[in-house]
């Protein structure tokens, strides 16, 4: 990174700021992109599976390397990863962690923080639904 004039803040800055601009974008269009709901990184997934959303057939991933803009992308955003970006780059942050906590109510069902992840484009199926039941008890255990 000296070669480009940069150190890990820096660099950790501005994939923060690259990863909200990838959302405001949204490319693929899924559900619930936004600037205030962004961080698509290395994480669980409602897959595998093919889905019919809004009229599109989409592949869903379970555990996979996602991030943006080059690797997979299937809907699925990492709240926790809003938390480790805090501190380089709070000012687009905290809006979007009040988002997750407030808005969107990732903290509903678990007491401790948000879910590991979610993804709000795939049509409520069964296959979501257990998805979200692993997680909540893999939590309480």
């Amino acid at each position: 990174m000296r070669g480009k004039g940069i150190d890990y803040f820096e660099n950790s800055r501005r994939a923060t700021y690259i990863q909200q601009q990838y959302a405001i974008d949204n490319p693929l269009k899924f559900t619930g992109y936004a600037a205030c709901c962004f961080e698509i990184r290395a994480s669980e997934g409602p897959g595998p599976d093919i889905i019919k959303a809004d009229g599109t057939e989409r592949q869903v991933f379970d555990y996979a390397g996602r991030g943006v803009p080059y690797g997979p992308d299937d809907g699925t955003l990492a709240p926790w990863a809003l938390v480790a970006s805090l501190p380089f780059a709070p000012e687009i942050v905290m809006p979007a962690i009040d988002h997750c906590i407030h808005k969107a109510k990732l903290t509903k069902l678990n007491p401790y923080g948000f879910k590991a992840s979610f993804n709000q484009t795939p049509p409520r199926g069964a296959r979501q639904s257990l998805w979200l039941v692993g997680i909540a008890m893999a939590l309480r255990a």
